[in-house]
């Protein structure tokens, strides 16, 4: 028992040692790719979806007040109409000479920010996608070409190389690309709690 003891107990201490060390070695790499798995989350939440949500609550947060001024115009025009209208005719006639030059400044404002701000902003969704393509996920890579239709469409529109029949017709609307919001929000939140 004593050679037993003498040969087994160097056996099982170097079995031991060389155990721990690739016990050691697995845990080290398993812990390494696990913290690139994190950087490269933290790449796609700092490079990706947080500038292109970022644009989008923009984007969203102007088209809901440009909403919001055009309902309220209206309203407040067909008030002032309604009085005019009291007065006779005469009365409309002066008020359409007077007044509808402050409401075509709404129209004319909101066509110039839609030009001169809001497609630019869309244009820069749409560079950050195409840098930082690699950072996406698959699902939202699928939305992509919604975005690069969209901006061409307007595009086309605005240089009038399309007929505005041709576009009523393709539907150009920003509904098109609420597929590709949601999975920017749904991503986004998904890749944080990762990180959580």
């Amino acid at each position: 028992m004593d050679i037993f003891a003498a040969i087994a107990l160097p056996i099982i201490s170097a079995a031991s040692g060389l155990g721990g060390v690739f016990l050691g070695g697995w845990l080290s790499s398993r812990n390494e790719q696990r913290k690139r798995r994190l950087d490269f989350v933290e790449m796609q939440l700092q490079e990706l979806y947080s500038p292109l949500l970022s644009i989008r609550k923009q984007l969203r947060t102007l088209s809901e007040l440009r909403v919001r001024v055009g309902t309220e115009a209206v309203a407040a025009w067909q008030e002032l109409c309604a009085e005019a209208r009291e007065f006779g005719p005469a009365a409309l006639t002066k008020l359409s000479a007077e007044r509808s030059a402050d409401w075509d400044a709404i129209t004319h404002y909101e066509n110039e920010q839609w030009k001169n701000e809001l497609l630019p902003r869309y244009k820069q969704m749409l560079e950050i996608f195409r840098e930082k393509f690699w950072l996406a996920e698959n699902s939202t890579r699928e939305q992509f070409q919604k975005l690069i239709v969209y901006i061409e469409l307007w595009d086309r529109a605005l240089n009038k190389t399309i007929p505005g029949e041709v576009i009523a017709r393709l539907g150009v609307r920003e509904t098109e690309l609420e597929p590709l919001y949601g999975d920017l929000e749904r991503t986004f939140e998904r890749l944080r709690a990762k990180l959580s």
